[in-house]
């Protein structure tokens, strides 16, 4: 039973829970006397990738995020407020839907670490929703020590059966400052290896040896947050799809996928729930093109004949890693007064913040404020000026 005074676990934050934050140090004033939030123009030019070399890349992605549940996340954190579980929490579920959004035909699972042991919080599954709703409940209750081992042998065994075509992820995010395993935790980071899977870890506490060790032996990355802030910055350097090598990808060949048709249902005809599990009465659902199993969402995999639907927009959501929008080039001040902008259409001098820039396009030189700008790298991944020509 709660504490009356115990608000942490309810996620009830106060203002004097939070640091000093000194907001008008992110004004500035530009030539014509307007101020700037310099705070907000940076949030809104970060990128998760601006490279337009070509580069090999696994779309279909299985990964097994790994959470530390360990009573060390329920400790209160200066740089995590009220503690690491909490923040680690909000972080993840933003991160899970991001993922889905920029890779629709890959797959996670939830892993939690508490007492020593490894707990499966959700399937492999490209489920959303239900990573969500197992990262909000399974999460929450931090208690024991973290066990990386067993998580680490949890993970490889749920990766070890997929198809050649997928690449096997591993990303930890990890609190702690020791791990309590069961035997020779290097032999498990060598049959990670073996089975070709990249661990990456993400640590809140300190940098730990043995994390350290993972990521190399594996190919993975390791970093350390020091605030909320740079821990969504370092989460959403994994939404992009890592290159691949020979190392962790085999032959390419061709994987078989299914595109259901979208089915008005009647009020009384069920179809297949999002957990896969319950059946639900839907005005809408998909019927599997070689069973006609009907699911509620796509993209799924068909719970009777196990074929993975998807639909073209996801295909074509999945394409833009590969070949990227280039980045704009940055104009002077003085160099588009007259000339509107090419997406939203509004003239330079307007009340918004971000008036005073404007990026052109390397390509068709069309010439976009910062907003539209921004919503062409990460939504649209395409130039409408492009396409015009």
């Amino acid at each position: 039973m709660l504490a009356s005074n115990d608000t942490s676990s309810l996620g009830v934050h106060h203002d004097w829970e939070g640091g000093v934050q000194r907001s008008w140090e992110a004004l500035s004033e530009d030539s014509r006397g307007n101020l700037r939030d310099a705070s907000v123009r940076q949030t809104k030019r970060y990128r998760g990738t601006s490279t337009v070399a070509a580069v090999r890349r696994g779309l279909i992605r299985y990964a097994c995020i790994i959470v530390d549940c360990s009573r060390s996340m329920a400790d209160q954190d200066g740089a995590f407020r009220p503690n690491r579980a909490t923040a680690c929490r909000e972080c993840l579920q933003q991160f899970v839907t991001d993922f889905f959004a920029q890779n629709p035909l890959s797959q996670l699972s939830v892993i939690a670490m508490r007492d020593s042991k490894a707990e499966k919080l959700s399937d492999l599954s490209a489920n959303k929703r239900a990573h969500v709703d197992a990262i909000a409940l399974g999460s929450g209750a931090c208690s024991g020590d973290a066990s990386l081992q067993n998580a680490v042998d949890m993970a490889c065994g749920l990766l070890r059966d997929i198809p050649d075509y997928g690449h096997r992820e591993v990303i930890v995010v990890f609190g702690s400052l020791s791990t309590k395993d069961p035997g020779d935790i290097f032999a498990s980071f060598s049959k990670a290896q073996r089975l070709r899977v990249q661990a990456s870890v993400v640590g809140m506490a300190a940098e730990l040896y043995v994390l350290q060790e993972l990521a190399t032996r594996t190919g993975g990355s390791a970093g350390v947050a020091t605030s909320l802030d740079h821990l969504r910055s370092l989460l959403s350097t994994f939404l992009v799809p890592p290159p691949s090598t020979r190392d962790n990808t085999s032959t390419a060949e061709m994987v078989e996928m299914g595109f259901p048709k979208r089915e008005v249902s009647l009020p009384t005809t069920s179809c297949l729930g999002y957990d896969g599990r319950s059946l639900e009465p839907l005005p809408t659902a998909y019927g599997c093109p070689r069973c006609e199993t009907r699911t509620s969402e796509v993209p799924s995999v068909c719970t009777v004949c196990t074929l993975p639907l998807v639909s073209s927009p996801h295909l074509a959501q999945s394409y833009h890693h590969l070949f990227p929008l280039a980045p704009f080039d940055q104009l002077p001040e003085a160099s588009s007064l007259s000339e509107p902008c090419a997406g939203c259409g509004l003239a330079h001098g307007t009340d918004s913040r971000e008036a005073m820039e404007r990026f052109s396009c390397p390509n068709c030189l069309h010439i976009f404020c910062a907003e539209c700008e921004a919503f062409l790298h990460e939504t649209l991944h395409n130039c409408p000026g492009c396409d015009g020509h």
